[in-house]
């Protein structure tokens, strides 16, 4: 008896970490691992501008169609709720089970100031998980279903090294924004050389204009 078909995840998304030089978010590592283990997978998009991404996420979307099972959209907040929103349409029209994965700390905030456009977009979703309660709880206000599941990384990347004489590492690693408060992680890192005083902040991540500030820090 042959075995049952693999229902076909599409993954959209902000995928441009694929490329050197950009952040992998989770949707890179979730549609990777989910291709690894033989599911069929179609991801986008790969562009870097949004107006570019917004084109490809529609076109594909409409055009692939027939070809998706299931769509996991990220959820971020800002101009890229745009593209969930065209995404969440494009899925329902095509009666595609929707799985919603929130990200962004700016959400809630966001939410607030556009609750009717959050929860018309959010109530599309078959499901909504969340990597914490924090986004959790904001989704949960708005009157619908929001289920924990943390991010995922690749435990071999993190190798335990036992050490009697800690001296901590901390790798910040965001867009230089003010929304990302990136003067927090220097303030931080002054604080636990207190006790620590061999302790070694490392920031990467790209400049969004708060970069040359914070190095003068």
């Amino acid at each position: 008896m042959p075995a049952p078909r693999r229902p076909r995840l599409c993954f959209v998304g902000p995928l441009a970490g694929v490329r050197p030089g950009y952040v992998v978010t989770q949707a890179v590592r979730h549609f990777a691992h989910f291709a690894a283990a033989g599911w069929p997978v179609l991801a986008v998009s790969t562009r870097r501008n949004r107006y570019a991404r917004l084109a490809d996420v529609g076109w594909t979307l409409w055009r692939r169609r027939r070809d998706i099972d299931v769509l996991i959209l990220e959820v971020y907040a800002g101009m890229s709720f745009v593209i969930e929103d065209l995404a969440s349409r494009l899925g329902s029209g095509a009666r595609v089970p929707i799985v919603m994965v929130m990200h962004g700390g700016a959400f809630p905030e966001f939410a607030a100031r556009y609750p009717i456009w959050a929860r018309r977009v959010l109530g599309r979703a078959s499901v909504i998980v969340a990597p914490s309660s924090y986004l959790a709880r904001t989704v949960r206000s708005m009157g619908l279903s929001c289920r924990v599941i943390p991010n995922v990384i690749d435990l071999d990347e993190y190798p335990f090294r036992e050490r009697g004489h800690p001296r901590p590492t901390l790798l910040w690693m965001r867009s230089f924004h003010d929304v990302y408060n990136p003067a927090m992680a220097i303030h931080v890192i002054e604080r636990l050389r207190a006790a620590y005083p061999d302790a070694r902040l490392i920031m990467a991540g790209q400049d969004k204009g708060t970069m040359a500030g914070t190095m003068d820090l």
